[in-house]
This record gives C-alpha cells, sequence and structure tokens, in this order.
C-alpha cells in the first residue's frame, strides 16, 4: 500500500537505532575538518599506489561494462563479472544477494563498517549514458584501496564492503536492498557519480510514480451518449486539474504526466482511460503534500463524472539525498589534493533528478559526491555522455575520485571521535527534515 512506502524508511531506521552507540553532545561539529597526520599521509600512498598499480584492471572492467550494457535487474554480466573481479582480489563475496543481480563482497571483522555502492545498470538503446560503468570502476577501486590499508595496518580495525546495488535507473534496487538489511551493519556509505561538474555534495529530487486508472460505461457514442459514463473525460478533466494545480505549486516541484489509454474507436464512449503520473519535490515532506494534491485532482474528476477511480504507486518513494556535510568537507580536501577543482558548483550542486541513493542516506550517513567528466559535452542520458563515459580521461578522473572515497572513509573509520560526528550530523538533519515536515497550524 502507499502507506506501508511511506513508512518504509522509518521501519528501517527503527533497526539502525536497535545497533546505534547512545551519542555525547558536541557542539560545532558542523566544522569538523581534516586534520593530517602521520597517519593519513601513510594511508594516502597506499591508496594511490594499490590503484595506480591495478588502474589497467580497474579500466578494463569499466570498459567491459561500457561494451555490455544492461538494464535493471537484467545485469547477469555485469554481476558475473565485478563479483568474480572482487572476489580474485580477495572479498569473500556473496553473489545473488537480495536481488538476483545484486552481490555484497566484504573483507575486515569488527569495528565500523563502510560500505561503497556500485551501481552497473545501463539505459534502454543508448547504453551508459549515466556512467554507471564508472560508478561501478570507482567503487571496486575504493573498495580495493581500503582493503589494502587494512591488510597493512592490523590496529586499524574495520570492515570494507562493496555492495552490487543493481536496477538504479529503474526498479530502484536499493529501496529493496534496504528492506533486506543490506544497510543494516553499514556505518557510512559512500559512491560518486560522474557529472559536467565537481560537486562535494549534490542535493536530488524525492520522487513518485503513480498509476491511475478510471472506470466508466460504454455505450454508442452516436446513438445513446447519454447512457454512458465517459472514462476519457475523467481522464481530460484529471489532465486539466493538475494544470490548474500547477500555478499554486512551487517552482521546483514537478507533476509530469501522460494519458495512456483513451479507448479504442472514437464512436464507442470509453469505459476505461489509464494514466501515468511523475512527481518531484526538493524534499521528502514537500513531495508528500504534492502527492496529496494531485490525488484530490484525480478524485474530484471521477466524481465529476461518475467513474471509479483506482490510485496506485507504481514505485517506491524515492528519497532526496541527504549528504552528509562532514563527509563532503574531507572528499573536497583530498579531492582537490587529486586536482580537482569545485568553484564552478561552490561545493553544491542542485539536481532536479533522482536517485535511489536518497532512501540509504534517510538511513545512515551517505557521500555522494558528483565529478566532472572533462569529454562531456552534453547532460547524463545523452549520446554524448555515454561516449564521454568510457574515454581515458574519464577512467583517470574516476581512479583519481576513488582515491579521494577510500581516503575519506579511512579518516573516518580511524578515528572515533569523527565517526560520532559525522552521526551525529545525521541525526541532526533527520531531526530537522523531520521538523519542516509538521505542518502549520
Amino acid at each position: 500500500t502507499a502507506a506501508g512506502k511511506w513508512e518504509t524508511t522509518a521501519l528501517v531506521n527503527h533497526r539502525h537505532l536497535e545497533r546505534r552507540h547512545k551519542l555525547r553532545q558536541c557542539s560545532n561539529f558542523l566544522q569538523c575538518s581534516l586534520h593530517p597526520s602521520s597517519k593519513m599521509a601513510d594511508y594516502m600512498k597506499i591508496v594511490s599506489d594499490i590503484v595506480d598499480d591495478k588502474a589497467d584492471s580497474l579500466n578494463a572492467l569499466g570498459r567491459y561494462l561500457w561494451d555490455n550494457p544492461e538494464t535493471a535487474l537484467k545485469e547477469f554480466k555485469a554481476h558475473k563479472r565485478i563479483a568474480d573481479f572482487l572476489e580474485c582480489e580477495g572479498f569473500t563475496v556473496h553473489k545473488n544477494y537480495i536481488l538476483p543481480t545484486a552481490f555484497r563482497a566484504e573483507f575486515g571483522g569488527e569495528g565500523p563498517v563502510v560500505i561503497f555502492m556500485c551501481e552497473y545498470d545501463a539505459l534502454p538503446d543508448i547504453g551508459h549514458a549515466c556512467g554507471h560503468n564508472l560508478i561501478a570502476e570507482c567503487a571496486v577501486a575504493a573498495g580495493i584501496a581500503v582493503k589494502q590499508v587494512l591488510q597493512e595496518n592490523s590496529s586499524l580495525t574495520a570492515k570494507v564492503v562493496v555492495l552490487g546495488t543493481p536496477a538504479e535507473e529503474a526498479e530502484q534496487g536499493k529501496v529493496d536492498l534496504l528492506r533486506g538489511g543490506a544497510f543494516d551493519d553499514a556505518d557510512i556509505a559512500l559512491m560518486a557519480h560522474p557529472s559536467r561538474i565537481n560537486s562535494a555534495y549534490a542535493s536530488t529530487y524525492a520522487l513518485l510514480q503513480i498509476g491511475v486508472e478510471y472506470e466508466g460505461r460504454a455505450s454508442h457514442a452516436g446513438a445513446r451518449p447519454w447512457e454512458g459514463v465517459n472514462a476519457l473525460d475523467a481522464a481530460v478533466g484529471a489532465y486539466v486539474n493538475v494544470g490548474l494545480l500547477r500555478q499554486q505549486m512551487k517552482p521546483d516541484m514537478r507533476i509530469s504526466g501522460i494519458i495512456t489509454d483513451g479507448g479504442k474507436v472514437a464512436n464507442i464512449v470509453p469505459a476505461q482511460s489509464k494514466m501515468e503520473f511523475i512527481i518531484r519535490a526538493p524534499e521528502n515532506h514537500e513531495l508528500k503534500s504534492l502527492r496529496t494534491k494531485l490525488e484530490r485532482c484525480l478524485r474530484s474528476s471521477a466524481e465529476a463524472t461518475g467513474c471509479s477511480i483506482a490510485i496506485r504507486d507504481k514505485s517506491p518513494l524515492i528519497e532526496a539525498l541527504n549528504q552528509n556535510r562532514i563527509m563532503g568537507s574531507i572528499y573536497r580536501e583530498y579531492a582537490e589534493k587529486f586536482g580537482f577543482d569545485f568553484s564552478e558548483s561552490g561545493n553544491v550542486a542542485k539536481i532536479s533528478a533522482s536517485t535511489d541513493a536518497g532512501n540509504v542516506s534517510n538511513v545512515i550517513p551517505v557521500l555522494h559526491p558528483g565529478y566532472k567528466l572533462e569529454d562531456a559535452t552534453t547532460s547524463s542520458h545523452t549520446p554524448g555522455f555515454a561516449n564521454a563515459a568510457v574515454s581515458p580521461k574519464s577512467f583517470d578522473a574516476t581512479l583519481k575520485v576513488a582515491k579521494a572515497l577510500a581516503l575519506t572513509a579511512l579518516e573516518v573509520l580511524s578515528s572515533p571521535d569523527l565517526l560520532k560526528n559525522v552521526r551525529m550530523e545525521f541525526d541532526a538533519s533527520i531531526a530537522a527534515s523531520r521538523i519542516k515536515a509538521v505542518p502549520n497550524l
């Protein structure tokens, strides 16, 4: 049911709260900064050396995925290739993990747990036009780098997980993985997404897909139209209602819809019509409010025409990204060391797209930076971006980002106080979002 989908994050959060430590108050934690140390200098050398040493095989992995694009939940070649790759690197790999094309590769034992989220599904017709081949390469490289540091430093106890998360473009695989408990033991989760600008933390939209069916009664459109109940009229009325609603919507909210079935022939009053809508909003509570307003538009048209109506959510709620600013600040410092420039984005990119990583970010602290592909002359989801996702410059940038992600994770994993601050910032952000969700009385 729709209510069950709204409650998913709350249920997963409850599981996390059971294993979370009680955190002390800490002022000024949002200003937490990276403090260079000989320890981190050693880690940086290990990370850089291992990624550079394996660059050819990592780039070959990214190229293989680009050459063999597979859409959501059909990523069988990618699943096998990446899982086998990590197994050869010494990870314990669980294939077909919760979902048929998901996997979990882990190394380490006790201590805090970092997950690198690994996407690898492609788009229909245009392949890796969202650069998921690079996302996968980046996650694998970062996982291998953290593993190498753990192997060479017995005093650092932690677990690194590379989690294969299929079906980001459709079916929202991370939502199912959350429900299945894939993130229950995680303290932090990281991934990076190719883009046209560099950003330490991007904001994305909450999203929901909705299906609507109107049922009326057929009749002869010429002889006895008054005996019919016109389901197409209900759909057209609903479409007009939504158009009028847009005048009262905030500029950054979106409702897009189509009529997918309006009848078969013109001389029969349509007994059935179908519509599909996608709604988007910058924040989760705004999306819920927008859904309520949309439903009023749909139901009022059913009432006006005498049709019955069925409304169902065609997707889980995709939540807005709740980026962890502390990890973002640490990531930026490391990324700048590898030559990335953040002046264009001012650190934050506002993206009207959506991702199921947003759902994860409302359960545990998440970092999801974007990085620039120099050869990308068009936006993502275009053939031009797909071509950029396989260029030598893009592979080089991806491995540099992997180093920065690995070092960000290691900085947090190796400092209990920093990890507590990361958790506290997460708790504060969730509390703030709940306050926003309370309607003004």
